[in-house]
C-alpha cells in the first residue's frame, strides 16, 4: 500500500504546482485582500478537486500500465476509491468557496469588493461560462450521491454499479465547466492552463472508453460453463473451458460475465489448468448477486472472462514462506498447491495457516488437507470468533515469523488483516515482505 500512497500524494502535489504555476496567488490587492484569497481559494480547491476526478476516471478503465505502477489492480482501485472520496471533498469546497461570499453580498453582511480581474469577456464565453457553472453545480450533487452509494455497504452491488456507469457523463459535463471556466483567468499565458487541458483530455479519452463499455475490451475472452458444484461454507465452484490459450496465472483474479447478467464482477481463481484450459472460479454467496448465481447458471452458457489482474502470483518470493488466508481468502493460494502439485514441484519452505469459523459448518475445501500433504506444505487450522482470538493465535506463533528471509501473503478479510498487522507491530516482528490482496473494493 505504500506505492498507492506515495502516488496518491504525487497526484495532489502535481495539482498544487499546477495552480502555483498560474501564479494565480501574485493578483492578491490590499483593497480586496479577502476576496482576492477567496478567489485563490476557489482556484486551489478546483485544481485539487478536478486533479482527483481526472484520475478516479483514468484508474477505472483497468489499464494494465498503470495497474502494475500501483501494484495490481486491487491496489489501483484503492487508489481509485480514495481520489473519487478527495475530489468529492474538494469539489464541495470549491463550491462553498465560490458561493458563501455572494449568499453574504446579497444578504447585506458584506460588500462585493467589484471585479477582482481585468479579464474582459466576449459574450459567447460569458455563455459558454454560465452554462458550465449549471453543468457543474448539477454535477456536484450527482458526485456526492455516487459517493455515498459507494461508501455505504448496505445498497445492494447492482445498484452500485448501474450508478458507477453515470460517472463517465457526470466528469465530462465537468471538464466543459473546467475549460470554459479558463475564459475568466490568463491561465493560457503560463503553463498551467495546458497542464490541466492535457490531464483532462487523457481523463475525456478514458471516460468515453467508459461511457461505450469498452472498458477491458482488449482483455476479455469466451469461455464456456463445463460444471456448477456445490460447496461446504456457502460456496459454488464454476468451472469453464477457455476457447483459447489461458495466460492467467495462480492468485489472479478476473472479472466474469455470466449469460444472465450484464454485470462483471471479480472472483478470484482456485485453479487454472493450462492442459484443459479450464479455470475455476470459487464463489462465495456474500450478495444478491451471488446468492442466486448459482440457480442460473448452466454447463454449456457462454462466459465473458476479462483478465487476468492482479499481482498475487508468488513470483519473486523467498524461500522462507508465510501464508495466511481467511474464509475465502483461501482461493489463491487453493491454485497455487494445485498447480504445485500437477507439476510436480513440492513447495518446500511454506508454512499455511488458514483461519475458519468452525460455526459455520464444513471448512471450505474439505480435501485442503491433502493437497497441502501432496505440494509439501504444512498446514495448520485455526478458527477465530472474535478480532481479540485472531491477535492471540498471531502471538503463539511469533516465533516463527523472527525470520528476515521470511516472505508473507496475505488473503483474508480486513478485520484479519488489520490484528496481524497490529500484532506483527507490538511484537517487533521483522519481515522482509508483506504481499496482500485488497479483499474489498467498496
Amino acid at each position: 500500500m505504500k506505492k498507492v500512497k506515495h502516488l496518491y500524494i504525487i497526484i495532489f502535489l502535481a495539482a498544487i504546482m499546477t495552480y502555483l504555476v498560474s501564479a494565480e496567488y501574485t493578483k492578491l490587492g490590499a483593497n480586496s485582500l479577502w476576496w482576492g484569497l477567496r478567489q485563490n481559494m476557489v482556484f486551489l480547491a478546483g485544481v485539487l478537486a478536478w486533479f482527483g476526478m481526472s484520475f478516479t476516471i483514468i484508474l477505472s478503465i483497468r489499464n494494465g500500465v498503470i495497474s502494475r505502477w500501483c501494484g495490481g489492480l486491487d491496489k489501483a482501485y484503492k487508489l481509485h476509491k480514495w481520489c473519487a472520496i478527495s475530489a468529492v471533498v474538494l469539489a464541495l469546497i470549491h463550491w462553498l468557496a465560490e458561493k458563501v461570499p455572494h449568499w453574504l453580498v446579497d444578504a447585506g453582511m458584506v460588500a462585493h469588493p467589484g471585479e477582482l480581474g481585468d479579464i474582459i469577456m466576449a459574450g459567447w464565453q460569458e455563455q459558454l461560462l454560465d452554462f458550465g457553472l449549471v453543468l457543474a453545480e448539477y454535477g456536484l450533487y450527482l458526485l456526492i450521491a455516487l459517493s455515498l452509494v459507494s461508501i455505504s455497504k448496505k445498497i445492494p452491488y447492482h445498484i452500485f454499479y448501474y450508478l458507477h456507469k453515470a460517472f463517465p457523463v457526470v466528469y465530462i459535463a465537468c471538464a466543459y465547466h473546467v475549460m470554459t471556466s479558463l475564459f475568466k483567468t490568463d491561465w493560457w499565458q503560463t503553463p498551467a492552463a495546458y497542464l490541466l487541458a492535457c490531464v483532462t483530455a487523457v481523463a475525456v479519452g478514458c471516460a468515453l472508453i467508459a461511457l461505450f463499455q469498452r472498458t477491458g475490451s482488449r482483455n476479455t475472452s469466451v469461455a464456456d460453463i463445463l460444471h456448477v458444484k456445490a460447496a461446504p461454507q456457502d460456496i459454488v465452484e464454476v468451472t469453464v473451458r477457455h476457447r483459447a490459450t489461458i495466460p492467467m496465472l495462480p492468485g489472479q483474479f478476473a472479472f466474469v460475465q455470466f449469460a444472465h447478467s450484464t454485470e462483471r464482477h471479480p472472483f478470484t481463481l482456485s485453479d487454472v489448468n493450462p492442459d484443459e484450459k479450464s479455470l475455476t472460479f470459487s464463489i462465495k454467496k456474500l450478495g444478491d448477486y451471488t446468492r442466486e448465481l448459482a440457480q442460473h447458471l448452466l454447463p454449456g452458457q457462454r462466459v465473458k472472462i476479462e483478465g487476468p489482474y492482479g499481482d498475487f502470483t508468488f513470483e519473486h518470493a523467498g524461500n522462507k514462506q508465510l501464508w495466511i488466508a481467511g474464509g475465502i481468502g483461501v482461493t489463491p493460494f487453493m491454485a497455487k498447491l494445485k498447480d504445485a502439485t500437477r507439476k510436480g514441484q513440492p513447495l518446500s519452505g511454506v508454512e499455511f495457516w488458514y483461519f475458519t469459523r468452525p460455526d459455520r459448518g464444513l471448512t471450505y475445501p474439505d480435501y485442503l488437507t491433502e493437497l497441502c500433504h501432496q505440494a509439501g506444505v504444512r498446514l495448520k487450522y485455526f478458527t477465530v470468533n472474535s478480532t481479540e482470538n485472531m491477535q492471540q493465535h498471531v502471538t503463539e506463533m511469533k516465533s516463527s515469523l523472527n525470520d528476515n528471509g521470511l516472505d508473507i501473503w496475505f488473503c483474508g478479510p480486513d478485520g484479519l488483516k488489520k490484528s496481524i498487522n497490529e500484532t506483527l507491530k507490538q511484537q517487533a516482528v521483522s519481515i522482509q515482505h508483506f504481499h496482500a490482496d485488497c479483499f474489498s473494493w467498496r
